[in-house]
């Protein structure tokens, strides 16, 4: 990855997650071996992003708050597996959110606060934007204040 301008774009190329997927594999395999770490890092990132986006894309959200969420789902699964070594999935948030609907299960996760695994690894990516409190923030109006407070509450005491 010596030409770190042409793996970013070819990121923005990909069509698929699993074209990334492999960016990302390729990122972490470099960073690992202690090759070009800054430029692999920079395109592990930019792939990581783009692969939980185009994760989301799948749920055809209309509204912009959903796309988010479903983005920042797909973030905590990505990163919780990463912890585990396998593919991950939210089984509660996911059934809770086939009863309902995504902004209501995510403001009872919110709600119950805590530091998740996920997102202490989000704020190590740097990348604390892509947690629901995040999202709760910055779509305020689709919450109930509670769900903001603690959503902000989370995310002051994270630094």
């Amino acid at each position: 990855m010596t030409n770190n301008s042409n793996a970013l774009a070819y990121v923005e190329k990909c069509k698929t997650p699993r074209e990334l997927k492999n960016i990302i594999d390729n990122a972490q395999a470099q960073i690992a071996a202690g090759k070009d770490v800054a430029n692999a890092q920079k395109v592990y990132e930019a792939a990581v992003g783009r692969y939980w986006e185009m994760s989301a894309a799948k749920h055809e959200s209309g509204a912009a708050v959903d796309r988010a969420l479903w983005t920042a789902l797909h973030a905590y699964e990505y990163l919780k597996g990463q912890d585990r070594g396998k593919t991950t999935r939210a089984t509660y948030l996911r059934r809770k959110i086939s009863q309902t609907d995504i902004v209501t299960a995510v403001s009872g996760s919110v709600l119950k606060g805590g530091k998740t695994t996920g997102l202490q690894a989000l704020r190590e990516m740097g990348r604390l934007d892509a947690s629901f409190e995040a999202v709760v923030v910055k779509y305020a109006e689709s919450f109930a204040p509670e769900v903001v407070a603690a959503a902000k509450r989370t995310l002051a005491e994270l630094g």
